[in-house]
C-alpha cells in the first residue's frame, strides 16, 4: 500500500475509499494489467483470422508473433500468471485468470483449426495444440521473467514454431 500511496498522490483511505478494499484493488489491477498487455495479442490474432479466407494464417508466423509479445513481456513477471499462483484459492482472481486463457486458447484454436482447413498443417487437434501452446506461453513466462540468458526462451520459441 505504501507504493501506492507513494505513486498515485492518494492517502490509504482514499484508496480504500475508491477501490473499497486490497482485494478490490488487486482485481482492478489485474483488469488494468489484462487491458495493457493482451490487446497487443488479441491484434496479432485477429489480424491472421480476418485475412482473406483464401490467403494462408501462416499459424507457425502467427503462434512466433504472440510469443515474441509473450518473451518482451515476461520481463514483466507474467501479472496473470503470478495470479493463478498466488491466489488459486481466490474465487474472483481465478475467474479472471480462467477468462485470459480461454480467450487466448480460443484464439489459438481458431488460428490452428484455420491452418488446418488451408491445408497448411496437418493438425488433428486444433484446441489440444491451443492448449500445448497456451502452457508453453504461461511457462515463457517464468522463464523469461527469472532467466537471465534469453537465449534459452528464444530459442525455445524457435524451437515451438518449428514444430508448428
Amino acid at each position: 500500500m505504501s507504493d501506492l500511496v507513494a505513486a498515485t498522490g492518494m492517502n490509504r483511505a482514499g484508496l480504500y475509499s475508491s477501490f473499497g478494499s486490497k482485494h478490490q484493488l488487486y482485481i482492478t489491477a489485474l483488469a488494468r494489467y489484462r487491458e495493457d498487455t493482451e490487446p497487443e495479442i488479441r491484434t496479432i490474432a485477429r489480424r491472421a483470422l480476418e485475412r482473406d479466407p483464401a490467403d494462408q494464417v501462416d499459424a507457425p508466423r502467427v503462434i512466433g508473433d504472440i510469443l515474441e509479445v509473450v518473451a518482451r513481456h515476461s520481463k514483466e513477471g507474467g501479472f496473470v500468471l503470478r495470479a493463478a499462483v498466488e491466489l488459486a484459492d481466490d474465487p474472483a482472481t481465478v475467474r479472471r485468470v480462467q477468462d485470459a486463457w480461454s480467450e487466448l486458447e480460443r484464439d489459438l484454436t481458431a488460428i490452428l483449426a484455420r491452418a488446418a482447413d488451408q491445408g497448411e498443417t496437418a493438425i488433428d487437434d486444433p484446441r489440444r495444440l491451443a492448449r500445448t501452446v497456451l502452457v508453453f506461453i504461461q511457462g515463457a513466462y517464468v522463464v523469461g521473467h527469472a532467466d537471465e540468458d534469453d537465449r534459452r526462451l528464444a530459442d525455445a520459441v524457435a524451437g515451438l514454431t518449428g514444430l508448428l
